[in-house]
């Protein structure tokens, strides 16, 4: 008895195996599938794609990223193997197929470091995200840490070495604005003080949001690491209009307009402190006259939609009505509107092949 149990038992193992190789084996995915919705094309977003170069594949690992696809927090690059790789997430470049968002795992030769990704999705929502996974930037004998260039909206250290003497650059409140550091294109440290910020956040050294390297040498600095003030976004609703303020504050607005040959109306409202639209199908079309976009009214109804005679129909414009009618056993009086935005009546007689009866032909 035990030893055919262990025969049975044995056999099930064998077949979980085979199963599961099998399934391995011919799963046509490559990556991970972040969703199988088909999203509408406007609805893919990979910020550290250049939507303007067409040869940018998204693979970008000294550039932090987040794909989303209509998601509600997206993917985001991020740092793995003790920080000696960036696993990178990009969209398929065929934005039919599956999977939607491909990885890619990328050494990163001078490690890999955390920082803050801050975009607008397809909706206009704005999103803050943090612990997003970039490879460390080398140019020559300048590395920077925590942004990319010259940066002013993101805290930055640069690590410059000249003839074997290495210093240390913090990003730093100066006056009303910030001394912003970054490497150059040829790896020679660059600074320039910008004036233009509108408010300066300081932040504290946590060990949290600097490499291990920087945050050891964190009291070598005289200054905390700055950066410039990030505006709140704002949104405003008025009559399917929207007035609103971005990260950069800069005051925008979208107004109400006619979509797909007149036949929708698409309006604004507020989704929190960000715009989004709404899609109204306009019965009876859609018109910009006056100004303003809006969904035509209309001020006359046909019920049998204008000269039918085998359907008896009402005509109604304004307080006026008018029913479709027989003057005789083969005579038809039919109604009809003028136009839908026309508070007028027409009038036509018809003759019927056979004959009239409950105001239309039979």
């Amino acid at each position: 008895m035990k030893k055919n149990l262990m025969i049975v038992m044995t056999a099930i193992a064998l077949i979980s195996i085979l199963a599961v190789t099998s399934v391995y084996a011919f799963w046509p995915f490559t990556g991970e599938v972040s969703s199988t919705k088909a999203w509408l094309p406007n609805q893919y977003i990979d910020t550290d794609l250049d939507s303007s170069d067409p040869s940018d594949d998204g693979i970008n690992p000294y550039v932090a990223g987040v794909v989303d696809i209509g998601s509600t927090s997206g993917v985001r690059d991020k740092c793995i193997r003790r920080g000696t790789q960036v696993q990178e997430y990009y969209l398929n470049p065929d934005r039919t197929d599956e999977p939607l968002v491909i990885l890619k795992k990328i050494d990163c030769p001078n490690g890999c470091e955390k920082v803050r990704v801050r975009y607008t999705d397809s909706d206009g929502n704005f999103w803050n995200r943090g612990n997003v996974g970039q490879c460390i930037t080398v140019r020559g004998n300048c590395i920077e840490y925590g942004d990319t260039g010259k940066d002013i909206y993101h805290r930055g250290v640069v690590k410059n070495t000249i003839n074997g003497v290495t210093s240390y650059y913090a990003d730093k409140k100066e006056g009303t604005g910030i001394r912003e550091y970054w490497c150059n294109e040829n790896g020679n440290l660059q600074e320039e003080l910008i004036s233009s910020c509108e408010g300066v956040i300081e932040e504290a050294w946590l060990e949290s949001l600097f490499p291990a390297e920087i945050y050891r040498l964190r009291n070598r600095f005289n200054n905390l690491p700055a950066y410039c003030k990030v505006y709140e976004s704002t949104c405003a609703e008025n009559s399917g209009s929207v007035l609103y303020t971005n990260t950069a504050g800069e005051l925008n607005s979208n107004i109400p307009i006619c979509t797909q040959n007149n036949r929708y109306l698409k309006t604004w409202k507020c989704r929190g402190t960000s715009p989004t639209f709404v899609t109204t199908l306009c019965a009876s079309g859609c018109s910009s006259e006056g100004g303003t976009a809006h969904c035509i009214v209309p001020t006359c109804v046909d019920t049998d939609n204008g000269f039918s005679e085998g359907t008896k129909g009402i005509v109604t414009a304004g307080s006026y009505s008018a029913t479709d009618m027989c003057l005789g056993s083969k005579s038809l009086l039919e109604f009809k509107c003028k136009s839908s935005t026309l508070a007028e009546i027409q009038a036509t007689t018809v003759t019927c092949t056979a004959s009239c009866s409950d105001g239309k032909c039979t």
